[in-house]
């Protein structure tokens, strides 16, 4: 081998086991972050978050639905109420 690549070499294996360090370092850091549980708390709340949000839509349509059936009985009252008042004016006049 050239005596170029015995340095070169070195080099890569110097870098190769600072990157190993700096690997065990993150992955140890990482399980002693002592914000690990609000960190997979605020992951669970997106899912929670976006799951509510489906279930408020569902509402929302229902909801709607009842306002167009009421909507629709007051309708149907007053048209009564008027024939029922008309009546009660023909019958008593």
């Amino acid at each position: 081998m050239p005596p170029g690549f015995d340095a070169l070499d070195l080099k890569i294996d110097q870098i190769m086991d600072r990157l190993a360090r700096i690997e065990t370092l993150v992955e140890t850091e990482g399980l002693r972050c002592p914000y690990r549980p609000e960190i997979a708390r605020a992951a669970n709340n997106i899912v929670r978050l976006k799951e509510t949000e489906i279930k408020i839509d569902q509402l929302q349509g229902a909801i709607h639905a009842i306002q167009l059936k009421v909507a629709s009985w007051a309708g149907v009252a007053a048209i009564a109420g008027v024939a029922i008042s008309e009546f009660a004016k023909w019958a008593f006049s």
